[in-house]
């Protein structure tokens, strides 16, 4: 999970750096925010499962 949180973290990286850039980064911006959204759904599942197990 920390892993997980760790991708997420240089996602946010990489998303405030092309908000510097602004330069016609759409498509990269968009495949980064879904990455991100589907990082954050793992984490979420994680979580569910161990408290499901508990």
């Amino acid at each position: 999970m920390r892993t997980l949180q760790k991708i997420i973290y240089r996602i946010d990286e990489e998303l405030l750096q092309l908000n510097v850039d602004d330069q016609g980064h759409n498509q990269e911006r968009q495949a980064l925010e879904e990455a991100r959204r589907r990082y954050l759904d793992m984490i979420d599942l994680i979580v569910k499962d161990k408290e499901n197990k508990q």
